[in-house]
């Protein structure tokens, strides 16, 4: 609470005159006069205002908070205000409310509302890119109407954002379901449904997206079937290996992995190690460290050293590699078993590397493979050797995110986490929630995508969160824009242009976080 202090006596008149009214508040260290509210009670006194239909008491006090005709620039930035905050007085001005239209001021406000990492009023995104759509009140501007746009697609494509605002949520679920200025994407409006517990509606848009043939549906719904509880709720394995096999077919050889695990280990399916193996033939990407293993042992398969070392080495690269396969390699190069013996590889393979103490800490230097190829990633063998395994597994982890290897990059981040890296546990827990930094658009396809954990990602990101590390959002993704890109933006603007200051906003985001 702040302290109130009379304004020339200070503490001891405080003492001597309690009654006295003309007083002075200590906010954060510093006097403020009475009747000069703090920024929360401007913002909170504004909207009780407008809820009443008191309009020019609000308009006034929305205003003074959030201050639309001030010039900012990339070190003087504008207050913190709450995004509905801003959106509020953006709709008094837009529409005349207590007081003259002022649409600049409109289309300002709308920006200040999209401020933050999280997603933003709906309506705002939709304001602002109607306005300079059509040149309403602002400079006719369709590129920079059709920048909202993608941003709205982006923001719109993951789902977690959206808890907070459930009628928002439908209303892009909607959109989605019917192709209405959002790509129609039944997957999308599923996700956006289920956030809004009508856990109904998501389950009838996933069977129509299978029936449709989308993979990541068959993909849901067979977890969904084993148990997971979302969309469908009661257990049906038969049904679950139907549609993973039929995502598989449809390109998801994630699922056919899947399949040679439920053989495996006879999780709601009798156990058959013989279909597990014909299964895990067909994903090898997935399954080369059993099957490396399945050769080396000869146990279910005819022996073939050649083989054995070839899927090894291959999972060995892909960072998808067991305490089992590496002794295996390790055992190979030190005898000489299928290969040409070398103790170099041997002491490289055992101990495992990824345990011992390595250089200090250091931004890996990744390769930049995956711009233009979303089937490239680094070697995780290449980064342990040079930097220090919470580095490389964490650049490991973002790579596989970036190609939409989603489960192998949630492997990698767990395990940079589990050696210290709060940003991996960070990362990790956006990608449980469903934000894969990427958009799930229908052009995209998710080439391994992670069954989803609320609660579990909930966590993670609490977690990270109390060790001061903020939420990742991705780079690359459509409707983000690089830094340099947005610092020419605002530099193509002048004072108080809405346009400038949405550029401005990234800049101060970059700073924060964000």
């Amino acid at each position: 609470m702040p302290m109130k202090i009379p304004n020339i006596l200070g503490f001891y008149g405080l003492l001597l005159f309690p009654g006295m009214e003309n007083t002075a508040q200590v906010v954060g260290g510093t006097f403020q006069a009475q009747g000069e509210l703090s920024q929360d009670d401007l913002q909170h006194r504004g909207r009780q205002a407008a809820q009443a239909g008191r309009f020019k008491e609000a308009r006034d006090y929305l205003v003074k908070a959030v201050r639309p005709g001030e010039v900012w620039d990339e070190e003087n930035e504008a207050p913190w205000t709450s995004p509905d905050t801003a959106f509020q007085l953006g709709l008094l001005l837009k529409d005349g409310k207590g007081g003259p239209a002022d649409a600049l001021g409109a289309a300002r406000c709308f920006v200040l509302a999209l401020r933050g990492g999280s997603a933003g009023p709906l309506d705002a995104y939709l304001n602002l890119a109607s306005m300079y759509r059509t040149g309403t009140g602002v400079p006719q501007d369709s590129d920079f109407a059709k920048l909202i746009e993608d941003r709205l697609r982006f923001d719109a494509s993951q789902a977690t954002p959206w808890i907070g605002r459930p009628a928002d949520a439908l209303r892009l679920a909607e959109m989605f379901t019917q192709g209405t200025l959002l790509p129609r994407n039944l997957i999308n409006a599923a996700n956006l449904f289920y956030v809004t517990n009508d856990k109904l509606a998501s389950r009838r848009l996933q069977e129509q997206a299978a029936k449709e043939g989308s993979s990541m549906a068959h993909w849901n719904l067979a977890h969904s079937y084993c148990g997971s509880g979302w969309p469908v709720t009661e257990r049906d394995p038969k049904k679950a290996v139907e549609h993973l096999e039929k995502a598989g077919e449809l390109g998801m050889v994630q699922a056919w992995y899947e399949l040679g695990v439920l053989y495996q280990t006879g999780y709601e399916i009798p156990k058959d190690e013989v279909k597990a193996f014909d299964w895990f033939q067909k994903s090898p990407e997935f399954s080369a460290s059993y099957l490396g293993l399945a050769y080396w042992e000869g146990r279910i398969t005819k022996r073939d050293l050649q083989k054995a070392r070839h899927y090894l080495l291959d999972a060995s690269k892909r960072g998808r590699i067991g305490s089992d396969g590496l002794s295996a390699l390790a055992t190979m190069y030190r005898n000489g078993l299928g290969v040409t013996k070398d103790p170099v590889l041997a002491a490289r393979f055992s101990p495992l590397i990824v345990d011992e103490p390595a250089k200090p800490p250091a931004e890996p230097k990744v390769r930049k493979s995956w711009a233009g190829d979303r089937n490239t990633v680094v070697d995780i063998q290449e980064l342990l050797q040079q930097h220090s395994p919470a580095s490389s597994w964490l650049e490991y982890g973002k790579a596989l995110r970036r190609v939409t290897r989603i489960s192998s990059a949630a492997i990698a981040l767990a395990r940079a986490s589990e050696l210290g890296s709060a940003e991996a546990e960070m990362m990790l827990g956006q990608l449980y929630t469903g934000d894969w930094g990427i958009s799930l658009s229908d052009d995209i396809h998710v080439v391994e995508p992670l069954q989803l954990d609320p609660v579990k990602g909930r966590a993670l990101i609490s977690s990270a969160s109390q060790k001061g590390v903020k939420p990742a959002k991705s780079s690359d993704s459509e409707g983000v824009q690089t830094s340099d890109e947005v610092r020419l933006g605002a530099e193509n603007y002048e004072g108080q242009d809405p346009r400038r200051l949405y550029y401005l906003l990234q800049v101060w985001n970059s700073k924060e976080g964000c």
